[in-house]
């Protein structure tokens, strides 16, 4: 399972001279286990990712009458990618297939159960921003200690990033934790918001 599938154009760079790009992760990627020769109908299936230009007259990878025509289906997903066609600095397309593999168990009947066979993938960008664009959220906060030699003493609320000098961290101090239950000691008590001076 490879980590990475980048897609980027080729003469786009960021500030550092890095590749503007999406990630492409496929977190549910495996192998076609039937038998190559037989899949006319679904000849997507062979491939976990591939990757075309874009064109209007190829817009599915099968048809809903496949199972009619399993010999000669009305789509044969193998002639977009055997046409040999640049796909530098083009509109492209990613074809990504989802699998995963299911031993059955006399649990599976009469009725497979589904928890836990959960499908995905995540399309991310990757360099192509200056930093992370969550920055940028109008609710965005830092929640850092207000002491860090002692951290009983709670935590402090500072806007976007966290103190600077150009903006010192305000008065405002949030206690999550008291001294009965350090934060140490109970890590979800971080997100148990409790009203102080009138401050959620």
């Amino acid at each position: 399972m490879p980590r990475y599938h980048l897609l980027y154009t080729d003469g786009e760079v960021n500030e550092l001279g890095e590749h503007r790009a999406y990630r492409l992760e496929n977190a549910a990627m495996s192998p076609l286990l039937h038998q190559q020769g037989n899949e006319e109908a679904y000849l997507w299936a062979r491939y976990q990712l591939a990757v075309t230009r874009q064109r209007d007259s190829e817009r599915t990878s099968s048809s809903p009458y496949a199972q009619w025509h399993t010999n000669s289906p009305l789509v044969n997903f193998e002639t977009y990618l055997n046409n040999n066609e640049n796909i530098v600095d083009e509109d492209l397309v990613a074809w990504v297939t989802l699998s995963d593999h299911v031993i059955p168990s006399l649990e599976d009947l009469p009725n497979s159960a589904t928890v836990g066979r959960e499908m995905s993938f995540y399309l991310s960008p990757f360099n192509y921003f200056p930093e992370s664009p969550t920055m940028s959220s109008r609710d965005a906060v830092f929640l850092g200690l207000a002491d860090p030699q002692d951290p009983a003493r709670g935590l402090r609320y500072f806007p976007q990033g966290g103190p600077t000098e150009e903006a010192p961290p305000p008065a405002c101090q949030l206690d999550f934790v008291n001294a009965s239950v350090p934060w140490i000691e109970r890590p979800d008590s971080l997100v148990e918001a409790t009203v102080h001076d009138g401050v959620f």
